[in-house]
């Protein structure tokens, strides 16, 4: 008959050393320090970002003040974007794609300032609610075909004569989708006519 033997206590697990302790913590610094550098990167580039889209705000708004000097025109802010805004009547004829010379004097004038800076350059065109009838229908059967020709010619102006690099430009047809005022009035009409030109600086732009 076998004997049964009765075992002991289970041996008590030793308590980590002080260097395996040490080890963990500085990881857990490490982790720490590497979180904080990141989000330091972060809000560095955010100001500095914030910073090159003041330099350019200040320089666009100079031009439009003192080169451009047409009404309507204006320069807003979108977060680091700047936004451009044009009326269609110091561009373009009613109904037209083509550039009339007051608007290439005012795009010029713009585009000569962006291209001495860094960033991407987004030209969009705008309309009103009104559907497009006549002749007139033959060259733009819709508003997409307006809005999209217009910007278009924009881009080309700013390229061919304005001096900036077609990598940085873009063209967007937006029709009456985008309004900034009701479509219920002249007024607004009129103000929902326009080409906007987006621009976000790269952080540095401004120098």
């Amino acid at each position: 008959m076998r004997s049964t033997r009765l075992s002991g206590p289970a041996p008590l697990q030793p308590w980590p050393s002080f260097v395996d302790a040490l080890s963990a913590s500085l990881l857990v610094l490490v982790f720490i320090i590497t979180l904080l550098s990141i989000r330091s990167g972060k809000v560095l580039e955010t100001m500095q970002k914030a910073k090159a889209t003041d330099k350019v705000q200040q320089m666009i708004t100079e031009t439009v003040e003192k080169v451009v000097r047409s009404e309507g025109v204006t320069v807003t802010r979108l977060d680091e974007r700047l936004r451009i805004m044009v009326p269609d009547t110091l561009l373009f004829s009613s109904g037209s794609a083509e550039i009339s010379q007051e608007g290439q004097r005012i795009i010029l004038a713009v585009a000569r300032r962006l291209a001495a800076i860094v960033g991407p350059v987004e030209v969009q065109g705008h309309t009103d609610d009104r559907p497009i009838r006549g002749k007139l229908a033959g060259h733009f059967p819709t508003n997409w075909e307006l809005s999209a020709a217009r910007a278009t010619a924009v881009v080309r102006l700013m390229e061919e004569e304005g001096g900036i690099k077609s990598e940085r430009l873009s063209g967007a047809g937006l029709s009456m989708h985008r309004p900034v005022a009701s479509n219920a009035t002249e007024q607004g009409r009129a103000r929902n006519r326009r080409i906007e030109i987006v621009v976000t600086p790269e952080a540095g732009a401004g120098e």
